[in-house]
């Protein structure tokens, strides 16, 4: 069967703006009242060209929520929410390391009004509520979080 050419302008222009999973892309068409066959061929087509990519589409928001500072659980999430394949999803995460972005530095010191590059003047009470802040956000291995940064800042 032949592309519609409809559904392809409207889809390339969806991607125009940004990336798209294969399910988004398949539940927006499906709102413009479009086949499955001709819905799925548009797909394929997408796919072939390289336009539509779910793995790049996996590693840019990997990469975007990670620079917010959100835990490896909360990306996993929303990911999931956007019907990526749970393999991909695992596969990219297992490959990204939770670290104390800048963002999350600026987050923690504005709310604990604390400086993280003097945690060792840090009191016990602050550091706990730190580490209970982080547990919240459901990053895991907080400790190693925390030494991993210090590490960094030669601290």
């Amino acid at each position: 069967m032949s592309l519609n050419k409809d559904l392809l302008k409207y889809t390339i222009s969806l991607l125009s703006k940004r990336d798209y999973s294969k399910k988004e892309i398949y539940l927006k068409s499906k709102n413009k009242n479009y086949s499955d066959l001709e819905i799925n061929s548009v797909i394929d087509f997408l796919s072939e060209k390289n336009y539509l990519n779910d793995s790049r589409y996996i590693q840019n928001l990997v990469k975007k929520y990670t620079e917010l500072g959100k835990s490896n659980s909360y990306i996993y999430q929303k990911l999931k929410l956007k019907g990526l394949n749970k393999n991909d999803v695992e596969t990219f995460l297992n490959q990204n390391d939770e670290t104390l972005t800048p963002k999350l530095k600026r987050q923690i010191e504005s709310k604990f009004k604390c400086d993280l590059d003097n945690w060792n003047n840090l009191d016990y009470y602050t550091k706990n509520k730190i580490k209970h802040f982080l547990n919240n956000r459901h990053f895991k291995n907080i400790n190693n979080l925390v030494n991993n940064y210090l590490i960094s800042k030669n601290i």
